[in-house]
């Protein structure tokens, strides 16, 4: 996996850096079963559409990027392969992995809206 990390140092970065952590606390959560309906399938079908990895792999490495508009929610690019993240609740775990939760909820599944 590659992630798209700002220039070090910078205010963007710092916030990265601090929701990147965050999401990986909430993947430990969901592989620990504490996250009621949702689990690490879920999780890899928002990402990529499927829910499980392919035999072969990924034709492109998987990416990890970072959202510091308003928008609350992480997005995906199944076709790309590319999970992003926002940084507008990097100073609040709990309403970020509400936000998480609810998307990885509610997304409907791949090609459905």
């Amino acid at each position: 996996m590659s992630i798209e990390f700002s220039s070090p140092k910078s205010v963007e970065r710092e916030a990265e850096e601090l929701v990147y952590l965050m999401f990986i606390d909430l993947l430990h959560d969901i592989e620990g079963g504490t996250i009621k309906g949702v689990s690490l399938k879920n999780v890899l079908s928002f990402f990529t559409g499927a829910e499980d990895i392919p035999l072969t792999g990924y034709d492109t490495t998987p990416t990890l990027m970072f959202d510091h508009t308003s928008n609350p929610f992480i997005t995906a690019s199944t076709c790309a392969v590319q999970l992003t993240l926002p940084t507008i609740h990097s100073d609040d775990q709990a309403v970020f992995d509400e936000k998480v939760i609810y998307a990885l909820r509610h997304h409907g599944g791949f090609g459905l809206v």
